[in-house]
């Protein structure tokens, strides 16, 4: 199979269907146990957007501390998030750069272009 740019459209398209997906999964933990998030400034208002923002920043493991997760579930939950944002980079995404690069070297030695 030929490495093209879809590929790679394809793989970003997952990450952040990924954040998404973690946002979904925190809002069902809020809705099981109001408390399962806290703000460290008192106006948290446990909307979808806020878990999403959350969800992005574990997922990239940005961590600003704002939002935090107050029960044991919520954290296993977000170090899992954590965990799985970085091995999506470092495995997916650098296997389709690796990809990438060597097609470019294949179709340099032979002289195919796309």
């Amino acid at each position: 199979h030929r490495m093209d740019s879809d590929k790679i459209y394809a793989a970003i398209s997952c990450y952040l269907l990924l954040g998404i997906f973690w946002a979904l999964i925190y809002a069902l933990t809020e809705e099981i146990d109001p408390t399962s998030f806290g703000r460290v400034m008192p106006q948290w208002g446990g909307s979808f957007s806020d878990l999403i923002y959350f969800s992005f920043c574990t997922l990239t493991t940005l961590g600003y501390g704002d939002l935090v997760p107050h029960t044991a579930v919520t954290q296993t939950l977000s170090y899992l998030e954590a965990v799985s944002g970085q091995l999506f980079v470092a495995i997916l995404i650098a296997r389709l750069v690796g990809l990438n690069i060597a097609q470019m070297a294949h179709d340099r030695r032979t002289g195919e272009n796309e």
